[in-house]
């Protein structure tokens, strides 16, 4: 199987429990997620559990925003430090981007144990989602030009 980035593996759903490797690579993307494999893997999800997906945007857009806040909380540090009015007490403020990476990449994980629930599944090879919904098994392949 392919490496596809921290928790993803060719044809599987990130990070699960029963996978040691896969938790142990869960937290190496902070702020970043992966990009999905496919239109097929990303509106799979989307069909599969909207709530989950939604949580998903949600994560990376928090994701995103923790990353900007190191600039920002660097740039008041320096601020600070130009017009001297800099204190040790201020270095707490450079906590909060990895406090918000930490939200981040825990929605993220929710978002995919969401999915998990309702065995999502994405084989690359074929591009196909695949899920169980209500004891029936579901299927999703995107088609070009499909919204």
């Amino acid at each position: 199987m392919q490496n596809r980035g921290p928790g993803i593996r060719r044809g599987t759903i990130p990070a699960t429990a029963k996978d040691p490797v896969a938790v142990s690579r869960l937290g190496k993307m902070l702020f970043i997620h992966p990009m999905w494999d496919s239109e097929s893997q990303r509106l799979g999800l989307k069909a599969c559990t909207p709530r989950g997906f939604v949580l998903h945007c949600l994560a990376e857009a928090v994701g995103f925003f923790g990353l900007l806040l190191f600039p920002a909380i660097g740039g008041l540090l320096l601020g600070l430090a130009i017009i001297n009015w800099l204190h040790s007490r201020h270095f707490w403020l450079l906590l909060i981007p990895f406090a918000v990476g930490v939200i981040s990449e825990s929605m993220m994980w929710v978002s995919w144990l969401c999915a998990r629930r309702k065995h999502f599944h994405y084989d690359a090879e074929t591009m196909t989602a695949k899920w169980i919904e209500e004891g029936v098994a579901r299927e999703y392949h995107w088609k070009h030009g499909e919204h």
